[in-house]
């Protein structure tokens, strides 16, 4: 699944985009899932357990993440994901 693909599914439950406060309403998520990932990590280095990774837990709360910047950023404002050449493939330029 691309990001496009991805955002436009998000889309489809987000609130409006015309509503006042919803930049604000979409960061406050966004940090709040990212500050429950830290908060699991902080209790487990806390508790001397720093190599127990709750993989499910972290897998949940970055999709939430996702979410929440695939809605809050304009589609207009994705570019596409950069090409790599091919391996071996002759450069152009000067020097070359």
């Amino acid at each position: 699944m691309t990001f496009d693909e991805y955002q436009k599914a998000a889309l489809r439950t987000a609130r409006s985009k015309d509503a006042q406060d919803e930049l604000f309403h979409l960061v406050l998520g966004l940090v709040g899932e990212a500050g429950e990932i830290a908060e699991k990590f902080k209790k487990l280095v806390r508790d001397n357990l720093a190599q127990v990774v709750p993989v499910t837990f972290v897998f949940a709360r970055a999709g939430e993440v996702t979410v929440n910047v695939a809605v809050a950023v304009p589609s207009e404002e994705v570019s596409p994901a950069p090409t790599v050449p091919a391996e071996g493939a002759a450069e152009t330029g000067a020097g070359g």
